[in-house]
């Protein structure tokens, strides 16, 4: 995000407010299971293909994926989904706002 000069919580707003009103085929399928582990393996069947040079996938990217797997599973549940801990694989940058976001420890 550093590069396009983008937001830091860009990612996370788009996945959260943009993507919680989208609908597709994957989306209602994981909305009508019985369970919340249920609806994110539906939903995994559905492969999402980012194209990017050779590497990791745009932070962007990756933070709106993991703030619309939050926002689903709280639309789906109806309750207020905290993760355990949010693991970073990517290079460490904007960790307070990803903190702050998703209320949990960074790794």
């Amino acid at each position: 995000m550093e590069q396009s000069g983008a937001d830091a919580d860009l990612g996370l707003r788009l996945g959260a407010e943009v993507l919680s009103d989208y609908e597709d085929v994957a989306v209602v399928a994981a909305l009508h299971s019985a369970t919340l582990g249920e609806g994110l393996h539906k939903l995994a069947r559905y492969k999402l293909r980012v194209a990017t040079r050779p590497g990791d996938p745009p932070p962007l990217v990756t933070d709106l994926l993991f703030a619309f797997i939050v926002s689903l599973a709280q639309r789906g549940t109806t309750k207020k989904i905290k993760p355990l801990c949010v693991e970073l694989t990517r290079r460490r940058a904007n960790e307070a706002t990803l903190r702050r976001y998703f209320r949990c420890e960074l790794r």
